[in-house]
């Protein structure tokens, strides 16, 4: 048998699920006039004037400004170069997105859909704000509807909430902002690594040009390599080498003493990287020499917060290198 505290429960539950059933999926009124338009009609013929782009949450605000050059940055994080391929589909759901169904317009019903106003610290929303000369485009984005069939939007002021056919990624994080392409340099064009832990000890590999494998220089007399082609993973730190996290170049905050690694390229070019820990997180930065790719790769002014996978790369001692000493077995044993 059922009791009543229980059974109220169970009733309490339903009616929870009919109203997020209600306020989220409601069928359409085919005879309203608004369904099919676009939501922002003019900003799709405005989306490569667009000066600015900022949004805002109820705890963040990310910035995003595009320079004389035509490129994108991040404001928050000193200008670091801004994923524009997710920048231009955000802007592009927005521009192609369509009203699908008319949903609530009771302000008390809008955290169902994620669509209270940002000044509130309970708002799930982000405010895409999108600027160009003469003309500004403002949309409240909420939440994804049921299987991702569309975003439910408002437009700040109003009270009327709806369901769009596209889904618009939108976050007011500045660090979800960042390309996160630090440099992309082939392995094939690296012929020597040297890794220097902070303690001193050397690491150096090196291969000549025509040969596909790397050399592990002074292997310890009797040891061997874990496998022949160990060394080649040294030259894949920089492809693909991608951040968790950016702030512009400081100096004084590299350590005295800091593990660096220094990759001489075929071109005859050098990249030196410079690796350290802090409060269990990692970091790096850049210089290079004579590097041909130098005024295109601006990474030289930046120190990056990177994945402890990443950071293994630039660390490699040679132990790393070669297989474990065996231990030789007691002399007393099975005596």
């Amino acid at each position: 048998m059922v009791n009543n505290k229980t059974l109220g429960l169970m009733v309490l539950a339903i009616l929870l699920m009919a109203t997020v059933v209600f306020f989220g999926q409601r069928q359409p009124d085919e005879s309203d006039g608004k369904l099919g338009e676009l939501v922002l009609p003019e900003m799709r013929g405005s989306l490569d004037k667009l000066e600015q782009v900022k949004l805002v949450s109820s705890s963040a605000t990310a910035s995003l400004t595009r320079n004389e050059d035509g490129q994108w940055s991040v404001d928050q994080k000193g200008g670091y170069p801004a994923d524009f391929s997710k920048l231009a589909s955000m802007l592009d759901g927005m521009s192609r997105a369509r009203y699908r169904e008319r949903k609530t317009s009771k302000p008390g019903n809008f955290s169902v859909l994620d669509l209270q106003g940002v000044d509130e610290s309970s708002s799930k929303a982000v405010l895409v704000q999108a600027d160009a000369p003469d003309m500004a485009f403002a949309l409240l984005i909420g939440a994804t509807a049921t299987g991702g069939k569309g975003q439910y939007v408002r437009h700040p002021g109003e009270v009327q909430a709806w369901l769009v056919d596209h889904t618009i990624d939108a976050t007011a994080d500045p660090g979800d902002w960042l390309d996160p392409l630090v440099m992309d340099v082939d392995e094939e064009k690296i012929l020597g690594v040297t890794e220097t832990s902070a303690d001193g000890e050397v690491l150096e590999v090196s291969r000549s040009k025509g040969e596909d494998n790397m050399t592990v220089k002074n292997v310890p007399e009797g040891r061997e390599l874990r496998y022949p082609t160990v060394a080649n993973q040294l030259a894949r730190a920089l492809t693909n080498l991608r951040l968790e996290d950016v702030i512009p170049r400081s100096d004084a905050d590299i350590p005295e003493k800091t593990a660096t690694a220094a990759f001489d390229l075929a071109d005859g070019g050098r990249i030196v990287a410079y690796a350290w820990t802090k409060n269990k997180r990692y970091f790096l930065t850049f210089d290079s020499e004579n590097w041909k790719e130098d005024d295109s790769s601006p990474w030289t002014a930046w120190r990056y917060e990177v994945t402890s996978n990443v950071f293994d790369k630039f660390t490699r001692t040679m132990a790393d290198m070669i297989k474990a000493e065996k231990k030789e077995k007691d002399a007393d044993q099975g005596e």
